[in-house]
């Protein structure tokens, strides 16, 4: 919802693992110009990651291994800039997240630069 206010926005996020519906929704997003560049770091370490969702992803995004678990998401548009640090994954599961956005620029540079720092 928040990316949809801002469109288009660059969307950097990081992630512990991700489903198939997730990535569809995330490509439909980029589709419909709501996301102008998408850099997804994701937890490619474990076999409960799903190759079919990294590989969706990769026909639209940049993507990243890591041994990341952390799930941070930036968005950032011409006019704003969200952090969000959550406990949830890409994924459309079923469980109770928790999301905090932060607007302040302090914030959004310091997740920023971590995620830039981990998406090599």
């Amino acid at each position: 919802f928040l990316a949809k206010q801002i469109a288009p926005a660059e969307l950097i996020v990081s992630s512990f693992s991700a489903s198939v519906a997730a990535a569809n929704l995330i490509e439909t997003q980029k589709k419909n110009g709501v996301f102008s560049e998408i850099t997804i770091i994701i937890n490619n370490s474990r076999k409960i990651n799903n190759k079919t969702a990294i590989d969706k992803l990769k026909t639209f995004s940049n993507v990243f291994n890591s041994k990341v678990h952390a799930k941070v998401a930036v968005l950032k548009s011409e006019k704003y800039s969200f952090s969000i640090v959550s406990t949830g994954n890409l994924s459309t599961g079923g469980n109770i997240e928790y999301f905090v956005v932060f607007s302040d620029n302090d914030s959004i540079n310091f997740d920023y630069g971590f995620l830039r720092s981990i998406s090599v």
